[in-house]
């Protein structure tokens, strides 16, 4: 079983990496609104988005997984 504060270490790491998704999610939208290229480009970013809107709420869900880890330990 793991301990407290490796849990802790753990629920840090993913709102470190939430935090960067998100600065990444929300840079490509502000792209995507200022510059209207070719329909290749728009597709390749909102695939783009897509995925890493997944990986966001990926990891959050991990984080609630972990904080309620938290009550057991």
């Amino acid at each position: 079983m793991k301990t407290k504060e490796r849990i802790k270490e753990e629920i840090g790491l993913y709102k470190l990496f939430i935090t960067i998704f998100s600065v990444i999610v929300s840079s490509i939208v502000s792209w995507i609104i200022n510059n209207e290229a070719s329909v290749t480009s728009l597709i390749a970013a909102v695939a783009a988005v897509i995925l890493l809107v997944v990986a966001i709420f990926s990891l959050y869900f991990r984080v609630v997984n972990n904080i309620e880890d938290l009550d057991y330990v």
